[in-house]
């Protein structure tokens, strides 16, 4: 004969339903995240210059991702193709961030010259009333930036309120020099 269900069997049964749904929601939330940080990411990656669609765009996301917004339900959970593309987009932003240093998303950036060496790179892309300010800033600037390119083979060489043309300028190892990339966007 069955017994009737005891108390504990009971709250057992209702904890396994709960923790279920907890682990769905949470993986609900873990890929909106994601599509939103993807989204954010594809917007610096257009070939074109950014419009303000895209700006609005860009700017709802950042409110999305730090909580300054309420986090849309937009990934369709039996959708494997696009969770794969997510889990990946994940991986290589854990492996950009394992670094323990910024990685640029080198695709956001453009490649504008080459040039010989780190001097020549301040010289041409660094402001220069604040590149040859007095007491060695000069010389101490490009010694740190040519150390900083020396340990992680790039480096960013003018923020864009430092550089001539109003965007981050990085420079990166080349066959031949160095080769000299600007952000898409300041």
């Amino acid at each position: 004969m069955e017994q009737p269900p005891t108390f504990a069997r009971e709250q057992h049964r209702r904890d396994s339903s709960m923790n279920a749904e907890q682990a769905r929601y949470d993986r609900q939330c873990r890929y909106d995240r994601l599509h939103q940080m993807n989204r954010l990411r594809d917007v610096g990656r257009l070939p074109r210059p950014i419009d303000i669609v895209d700006l609005r765009g860009m700017h709802d996301c950042r409110r999305i991702l730090n909580g300054d917004a309420v986090l849309p339900r937009c990934v369709d959970l039996a959708d494997s193709a696009y969770l794969a593309k997510l889990d990946q987009f994940e991986a290589e932003e854990a492996e950009r961030s394992g670094k323990g240093y910024y990685v640029p998303d080198w695709a956001t950036y453009t490649k504008i010259a080459t040039v010989a060496n780190m001097t020549e790179a301040m010289d041409r892309y660094y402001k220069s009333e604040r590149l040859n300010r007095p007491d060695g800033t000069r010389d101490r600037l490009i010694a740190s930036n040519q150390e900083e390119y020396d340990a992680k083979g790039f480096a960013c060489i003018a923020s864009y309120h430092d550089s001539v043309n109003g965007h981050s300028i990085y420079v990166r190892q080349a066959e031949h020099g160095i080769d000299i990339y600007s952000s898409n966007y300041a």
